[in-house]
C-alpha cells in the first residue's frame, strides 16, 4: 500500500509528465490537448532513447510545414539523430545548420539547372556525388547546371558532363569552361567557325551551327 506521500509524488510526476507531453502536442499543432495514455507511452519512449524535453521539441520543430506530422514523424527524426549519435541540443543544432547549408546548395543547383521542384533525397545525394565523389566546387557544379539547362534531363546531363570533366582532370571553373568549349567545338576545324560571318545569320541559325554541349550526355 502506498503512503500518502508516495501517492502525492506519483500524481506530481504524472502531472509534470502530462505538461511535457502537452508541450509536444502544442509544438505539433494538435487541436486537442488532452493527453492520452498512448501519447504518454510514446513520450516516455523518446526519453528512454536518451532525449530530453529540449531535444524532443527540436524534433517537433522539424515537422513544421509537413502535413499530418505527429508522434510517428517525431520518432523517425529522433531515431535518425540517435543513430548519428546526436542526443544533445548543441550537437543537434550544429547538424541541422550543416543540413540547412547543404539544402541551400542543392536548391541553387536545381535552380541553375531549371528545376522548380521540391528537393528530394535523390537530388541531395546527387549533389553529394558531384561535390564529394567527383570533387567539384559549387561554382563548377553551377556552371555544369547552366550548361545542362534546357536538356531533356538536366541532372542526368550534369552527371555525364561532370564525369567527363573529372576524367579530363578538370579542377576549377576556368578548366571547366575550357573543357566545355572544347566539347562544343569537337570535330570541327578551326576555320569552320572563324569563317562564319555572324552578321549573316540569325541567333537561331547560329545555334544550329554549334553543337549543343549536352546532346551526347543524354541517353
Amino acid at each position: 500500500c502506498l503512503s500518502s506521500v508516495q501517492v502525492q509524488e506519483y500524481f506530481a510526476l504524472n502531472e509534470k509528465l502530462d505538461e511535457q507531453v502537452k508541450e509536444v502536442l502544442r509544438a505539433l499543432s494538435y487541436a486537442r490537448l488532452t493527453v492520452s495514455q498512448e501519447q504518454r507511452s510514446r513520450y516516455l519512449k523518446f526519453v528512454r532513447m536518451g532525449f530530453g524535453q529540449k531535444e524532443i521539441l527540436l524534433a517537433c520543430a522539424q515537422a513544421a510545414g509537413k502535413n499530418a506530422a505527429g508522434f510517428d514523424y517525431v520518432e523517425q527524426v529522433l531515431t535518425d539523430w540517435q543513430q548519428r549519435g546526436l542526443l544533445k541540443e548543441p550537437q543537434i543544432a550544429d547538424y541541422l545548420e550543416t543540413e540547412r547549408k547543404r539544402q541551400s546548395k542543392v536548391r541553387k543547383m536545381l535552380d541553375a539547372a531549371g528545376y522548380k521542384k521540391r528537393i528530394s533525397r535523390g537530388d541531395a545525394a546527387l549533389y553529394e556525388k558531384f561535390s564529394q565523389e567527383y570533387g567539384f566546387s559549387d561554382e563548377v557544379i553551377l556552371f555544369a547546371a547552366s550548361c545542362a539547362i534546357g536538356s531533356y534531363s538536366p541532372l542526368r546531363a550534369m552527371d555525364k558532363m561532370l564525369l567527363r570533366w573529372k576524367g579530363a582532370g578538370v579542377h576549377n571553373l576556368q578548366e571547366a569552361k575550357d573543357a566545355n568549349a572544347a566539347f562544343r567545338h569537337r570535330g570541327r576545324k578551326a576555320s569552320n567557325l572563324s569563317d562564319i560571318d555572324s552578321r549573316s545569320y540569325s541567333g537561331e541559325q547560329l545555334a544550329q551551327l554549334v553543337p549543343d554541349p549536352t546532346v551526347q550526355y543524354e541517353e
